[in-house]
Formats: structure tokens, C-alpha cells, sequence
């Protein structure tokens, strides 16, 4: 064994990355001229739904097989660097496409190929094009990662494999790749593990260092790191009272066999959530945000006349919150009296309206925060900064928000005195 360290380097890991790549360019190809002939071939919508629905999944089909050769070999490659036995995974390359929730995924997409006049809707088959080349992505990658997990639960040697993204990645794929080398089979990965969404650019790699396995790039105690900090940001709403309250009671299925998914799985999914929202380069390597501002005029507005909003940004930074003042405010005209009027907008970027209080000490304080941050239109995030309030403690303030009954489109969080974040409802 002329390497101690049995895990892929990060440069085999872009090949791996840049070959599945590959099989994807040119399956969506390929997926193009099959759209646009079949679009022009027919006039009615529902035989250019039909035809694709025959004809696309034999594209994924194809090129899913053509990633899963290549991963395999690529796989065979990396075992050759510390095993000279004859086991390979070259022996087990077929993928097989699930077929009906391809079609299914067809048909839906396939509703844009029709207009709908009564609603003013006019057909887009752009639309339908770009969502089949963003699934393409995802049906032929499965070819690859598929072969990988096979061949890793096959494979005498017991190796185990992490899932690596390829840089800054959403909260759901960090989450789980966060978890480090831990997998030895699909099925042992379970659900969560196995999901991966349009354009992902994660891939499934195995290890064979059973003590220390290490890729240069990818850090999944930093990882966990960050998890941890926006898992305990939301900690006190991963309740099972909450799972059955807010979706098992209002869950509708989506096809046949849809059922609600575990409560280990809601709770994931609900931290993988919080930290979506979340900076991305922050989550990838800690590095905080910066303060930004649409402009000049914003700028010097802000420092000159709310400079304990610079104070609230800077705090947040550190828990990954993108500081990005813009102008909050639209102006409109009034129907009634045709006269221009300004409409308040969220502060930040993100639909993230701040406020930072230092003499609040009432319920009807924290309730008009509640309504004002209602009447923005695009206001999702209500953050209130109680670092520089000595007139409420955290505790009052978490008692008030919960009793507003104001803001119900948006999520309401708090940054106590100690610096913690915390989503409150």
C-alpha cells in the first residue's frame, strides 16, 4: 500500500464530479433536439406531452448508464491505489431509471404547454424545457451515485462514504454532509442520505481509512459545526407536539402511496430549512458575512440616522445572516386618490426586517414590531435585536412575541442579551 491515507484526494473527487458532469451535458443535448422536434411535430399539447413522456426517459436511461460506467470506474481506479485484489464494481454498472415518478414529473411539467385564458396564463414551454434539463441533471446523476453506494455496500474491503459537495451548497445537502464517512450502504444512509435535488452537486465517496479518512476540501466537523449553531437556533420548536400540530395533522398526500414522513425526518428537514436561508460561504467554511449596502444614499442614511442597525448587522453576521440594506420602501399610486405614496419594504435583502429596541419595555412595543414588519410586503423574517434593550429581559420579550397574534406569514426571531439567536415562532 503505497498510501497510508485510503480516501480519494480532492482532485479524484473532481473527476469523479467533472465525469458525471459530463454524461449530464450531454444528455441535455440531446434532450433539446429531442424537445424541439417533438414541439414542432405536433400541435396539440397533449401529444407533445405523450411523446416526451415515451422519449425522455430513454435519454435518462441512457445517460444515466454512461455516469454509472464512468463511476465505476473511476471507483475501481481509487481501490487500485491500496488493493490488488480481483473484486471490481465494474462488475455491477446497470442502472435502471424509476419510470413512473419520471413520467409523473413529465406530466406536471408538461401543464405549461397549455394556456390557461380565463386566468390569463399563456403556455410557456420554455418553462416546461428548463424544468426537464434541471430533472435531466438529477436522473442521470442518480446512475453514478447509485453505482458508488453499491459498490461501497459490495465491496469486501467494508469501506464507508461521505456525501462531499463540490463548494458552497444549500443547508440540506451541508447538513448531510456533515455527517462525515459514516455510510456503508444506501440503506443504511436511509432516506435523507439518498435525496439529492435538481443541479446538486454533491456526490456520494467512499473511504477505505477506517481511523482518520480525510479529503482535502471537505470538512464535515465544520460542517457539523454550523448545523449545530442553526439546529440550536430553532431547538425549542422540534417538538413532536409541533410535528403533529403543523404537519402530520395538515399533511396531503401527493400521489398513491404518500405518508407523512418521520418525525426524525420533519426535524431534519426543518433544520436544513433554518439553515438554507442562511449565508452559504458561512456554512461552508465559517467565513462571516460581510455588511453591505444597495448603495451610497442607503449607506449614509443608515450611519447617520439608524446606526444601531449597523450594530444589529454586525452581531448577525456572526450567526451567518447576510447583512444587505436596501431601500425599504416602494412608492405607489393610491387607487383612491391617484396620489404616489410610500410603501414600506423589508430593510434587507431576504425579506429580513430588523429591529434593534433600547427603551421597549411593553407588550404593545413588541406587538406594533409584529404588525409593522405584517404590512411589508415582502417581509418573511422579523429578527429583534435585545442586546441593547435594559428594559425587557429575553424571557419577556419570547412572552410577548408568542402572544401577538400579528405576522402570520413570517417567522419571528430574537438575538438575546447573550448573543444567542433564537427562532421563536
Amino acid at each position: 500500500m503505497a498510501d497510508s491515507s485510503q480516501a480519494p484526494d480532492s482532485q479524484d473527487v473532481e473527476r469523479l464530479a467533472k465525469a458525471q458532469q459530463q454524461a449530464v451535458r450531454q444528455a441535455q443535448r440531446e434532450l433539446n433536439k429531442v424537445f424541439e422536434t417533438v414541439y414542432n411535430m405536433y400541435d396539440d399539447p397533449a401529444d407533445i406531452r405523450d411523446a416526451l413522456m415515451d422519449l425522455i426517459p430513454a435519454i435518462a436511461d441512457k445517460y444515466g448508464n454512461v455516469g454509472s460506467q464512468a463511476a465505476a470506474e473511476w471507483y475501481d481506479r481509487m481501490r487500485a491505489k491500496w488493493f490488488s485484489d480481483d473484486w471490481q464494481a465494474v462488475d455491477d454498472t446497470v442502472y435502471t431509471p424509476d419510470e413512473k415518478a419520471m413520467r409523473a414529473t413529465i406530466r406536471r411539467l408538461a401543464g405549461h404547454l397549455w394556456s390557461d385564458e380565463e386566468n390569463g396564463v399563456e403556455a410557456d414551454p420554455d418553462v416546461m424545457l428548463r424544468g426537464l434539463r434541471a430533472n435531466m441533471d438529477k436522473w442521470v446523476k442518480a446512475g453514478g451515485r447509485a453505482t458508488i453506494q453499491r459498490a461501497v455496500s459490495k465491496d469486501p474491503r467494508r469501506p464507508r462514504f461521505a456525501r462531499v459537495p463540490q463548494g458552497p451548497t444549500c443547508g440540506f445537502c451541508l447538513m448531510l454532509a456533515s455527517r462525515g464517512f459514516v455510510y456503508s450502504s444506501a440503506e443504511a444512509a436511509g432516506g435523507d442520505m439518498n435525496d439529492y435535488h435538481n443541479d446538486c452537486d454533491c456526490e456520494p465517496v467512499p473511504s477505505w481509512d477506517k481511523k482518520n479518512p480525510k479529503i482535502e476540501g471537505y470538512d464535515p466537523d465544520k460542517f457539523y459545526k454550523q448545523y449545530q449553531a442553526c439546529r440550536s437556533t430553532v431547538e425549542d420548536l422540534l417538538t413532536e407536539d409541533r410535528y403533529q400540530k403543523t404537519y402530520v395533522d395538515t399533511f396531503v398526500p401527493k400521489y398513491d402511496d404518500d405518508k407523512p414522513k418521520s418525525f426524525d425526518q420533519w426535524v431534519a428537514r426543518q433544520i436544513a430549512a433554518e439553515m438554507d436561508w442562511r449565508d452559504r460561504q458561512w456554512l461552508y467554511d465559517g467565513i462571516e458575512p460581510t455588511i453591505e449596502f444597495v448603495n451610497e444614499e442607503v449607506k449614509k442614511d443608515t450611519e447617520d440616522n439608524r446606526p444601531q442597525e449597523i450594530r444589529t448587522a454586525e452581531r448577525m453576521r456572526k450567526h451567518g445572516v447576510k447583512p444587505y440594506f436596501k431601500v425599504d420602501f416602494k412608492e405607489v399610486e393610491n387607487p383612491g386618490t391617484h396620489v404616489i405614496e410610500r410603501v414600506g419594504l423589508a430593510d434587507w435583502a431576504g425579506g429580513i426586517e430588523i429591529k434593534t429596541p433600547d427603551r421597549a419595555r411593553s407588550f404593545r412595543s413588541i406587538d406594533g414590531y409584529l404588525g409593522s414588519a405584517g404590512k411589508k410586503p415582502d417581509a418573511i423574517r422579523l429578527i429583534i435585536d435585545n442586546t441593547e434593550n435594559p428594559n425587557m429581559t429575553d424571557d419577556q420579550l419570547k412572552e410577548f412575541i408568542l402572544q401577538s397574534h400579528r405576522f402570520h406569514r413570517g417567522t419571528v426571531y430574537i438575538l438575546t442579551k447573550e448573543q444567542e439567536f433564537i427562532r421563536i415562532k
